[in-house]
C-alpha cells in the first residue's frame, strides 16, 4: 500500500483533499480530516525545493539530519534523535506539534507503510494526542485532528480488522468537533463519515443487523444536515453519505441476519426525511422507548412528529401551529424529558453514538 498519501489542505476543504488509496468495501472516507500543514504535501502544490544533489530539501522544520536518515530507510532512526532534539523543548504543545510534524513526514516520504514505519507514525501522533491534551485541554480541536489522523493510519495498516481503539478515536474526534464546531461544520461531518465507515465494516457488524442499522442511521445524520448546505464541502459530504447509503444496501440489504434483513432503506433524502432542512423543523434524537413517549404526547396534542432514520422531525411551516406542544418541547429543552434531545443529541462520554432501529 502507499505510503504518498496524505495532503495537507485549509480546513474547511478538507473533505475534497481525501485519499483514494484506502478504497475499502464501503466508500473512500476522508483521511486524517483538517490537514492544517502546507509545507507537508509531497507531490501536491508548489514544487519543493531541490538541493544541490538534485533531492527535494525537507520542510523547513524538520532537520535535513532526520529526513536524510528517513529517505534513507531509517526512520526508527530518525525517530530517537528528532524526539532527542524536541526533548529539549520546553513547551508541551511545541513538542506535540513537532511530533505531529514529523509522523506527517514520515509518513509522506516512506514509499510503503509497512508494519514497522505504521508503528512509528503510530507513537508519534499518540505523542501529538498525549501533548496536545496536556497543553490545550482534552477537548481542543488540535485533539481531534491528531486522533483522526492516527485512526486513519490504523485503518490503513489494518483496513478490515483495525484495533478496537480507532472507533474510540473516530468518536472522541466526533465529540470534540461537535461540542467545538457545531453539527454541521465539515470537520464535525467529516468526523462523522469515518466513525459510521467503520462502525459498518464486516469485522464490527458481524452478524447484528442492529449494527448495520446504527450506521446507516449515522449516515442519515450526515444526510439532513448537509441538506440544502451553501457549503462546497459539506453538500459534498452529504452526496457522499447517500452513495455510503447506498452501498450499504447492497451490502448488507439483501442478508438474513439473526432472522431478519437489516432495516437500511437507502432511499434519497428527500424520500428518507420530510424536513426540506434544519431550518424550518424541529429535530428530536435520543433513545428509541423515549422517543416513542415523545411521539406519544405529540398525537394527544393532534400533531404528529416523523421519522427519519432514529430521528424524529417537526416539521414548521405555513399551516403548521406548534402552539399544543409547546410545553413538551420547553420540558425537553430544559431537560425534564430524560432520554430526549432537541437537535442531534451529543454522545455520552462512555459509549459511541448507537442509533435505534428505524422507527415505521
Amino acid at each position: 500500500m502507499t505510503g504518498r498519501l496524505w495532503t495537507a489542505a485549509p480546513p474547511r476543504s478538507m473533505h475534497r483533499a481525501m485519499t483514494r488509496a484506502r478504497d475499502n468495501w464501503l466508500w473512500v472516507a476522508p483521511i486524517a480530516a483538517a490537514l492544517l500543514f502546507p509545507s507537508l504535501s509531497p507531490g501536491h502544490g508548489a514544487e519543493p525545493d531541490v538541493s544541490e544533489t538534485g533531492t527535494p530539501a525537507p520542510p523547513v522544520d524538520i532537520p535535513p539530519k532526520e529526513a536524510a536518515l528517513v529517505r534513507a530507510g531509517k526512520a526508527g532512526e530518525a525517530q530517537r534523535l528528532y524526539l532527542r532534539r524536541t526533548g529539549k523543548v520546553r513547551s508541551i504543545e511545541s513538542r506535540a506539534e513537532a511530533a505531529q510534524r514529523f509522523a506527517l513526514y514520515v509518513y509522506s516520504e516512506s514509499p510503503t507503510l509497512s508494519d514497522d514505519i505504521g508503528g512509528i507514525i503510530l507513537d508519534l501522533l499518540q505523542e501529538a494526542v498525549d501533548g496536545f491534551r496536556l497543553s490545550l485541554g482534552v477537548d481542543a480541536p488540535e485533539v481531534a485532528t491528531a486522533l483522526m489522523q492516527r485512526a486513519e493510519v490504523e485503518r490503513l495498516i489494518r483496513p478490515d480488522d483495525p484495533a478496537p481503539w480507532a472507533d474510540i478515536a473516530y468518536q472522541q474526534a466526533y465529540r470534540i468537533r461537535y461540542a467545538r464546531l457545531g453539527p454541521s461544520a465539515p470537520e464535525t461531518l467529516a468526523a462523522l463519515m469515518s466513525l459510521a465507515d467503520i462502525r459498518s465494516l464486516p469485522s464490527r457488524v458481524g452478524d447484528d443487523p442492529s449494527a448495520v442499522e446504527s450506521a446507516a442511521d449515522l449516515l442519515r445524520q450526515i444526510i439532513l444536515l448537509t441538506r440544502n448546505a451553501a457549503g462546497e464541502e459539506t453538500a459534498a459530504l452529504g452526496q457522499d453519505a447517500e452513495r455510503a447509503l447506498a452501498r450499504l444496501e447492497t451490502r448488507y440489504g439483501g442478508q438474513m441476519m439473526r432472522g431478519r434483513h437489516p432495516r437500511i432503506a437507502a432511499a434519497q433524502a428527500s424520500a428518507a426525511c420530510p424536513a426540506a432542512s434544519l431550518q424550518d423543523s424541529i429535530v428530536l434524537s435520543g433513545n428509541e422507548s423515549a422517543l416513542a413517549g415523545v411521539r406519544t404526547r405529540f398525537r394527544k396534542a393532534g400533531l404528529d412528529l416523523q421519522p427519519c432514520g432514529a430521528l424524529l422531525i417537526f416539521p414548521l411551516g405555513p399551516g403548521t401551529d406548534p402552539t399544543p406542544v409547546l410545553g413538551i418541547l420547553s420540558d425537553i429543552s430544559a431537560g425534564r424529558v430524560p432520554g430526549v434531545t432537541i437537535g442531534l443529541s451529543a454522545t455520552p462520554a462512555d459509549a459511541p453514538p448507537t442509533a435505534s432501529p428505524i422507527w415505521r
